[in-house]
């Protein structure tokens, strides 16, 4: 399974940049898959498409530790082609997880910081991970 990661700090655009991404599957005519919301009041999300007949899964929940974990070894074992996942910073047990499996490539989140900047970095990242997949 190739892992492609989002690093960044807490609340600096990662589940809005992973969802840019999934936007720009769908307009290309990937089927929406049916999106699972993470907690109870977030903009997580979890999903699985097939682009270009691979499986590419999405999970943006990266700033817990073990869900994060938990969500790697699941996707695995479901055999997923790629997955595409958020990863807060800060955490240590998470890479080395990720690392076991693909390594990198790994994406850091461009800080802005205003909204017009943010919209263009998260776009900007979007397009390289989009890029990646």
């Amino acid at each position: 399974m190739k892992i492609l990661t989002l690093y960044g700090d807490s609340g600096k655009g990662k589940t809005t940049t992973l969802n840019i991404v999934y936007d720009m599957l769908i307009k290309t005519g990937v089927v929406p898959g049916i999106k699972t919301q993470l907690g109870a009041n977030s903009n997580d999300f979890s999903v699985i498409v097939t682009y270009k007949g691979q499986q590419v899964a999405f999970y943006t929940m990266g700033d817990y530790s073990g869900a994060l974990i938990e969500a790697i070894r699941y996707y695995s074992g479901l055999k997923v082609d790629t997955l595409i996942c958020a990863c807060n910073n800060k955490l240590v047990k998470p890479p080395k997880e990720i690392a076991k499996y693909s390594g990198p490539p790994l994406f850091l989140k461009t800080l802005a910081t205003n909204h017009v900047a943010r919209l263009t970095a998260n776009t900007a990242d979007a397009n390289t991970i989009f890029a990646a997949i």
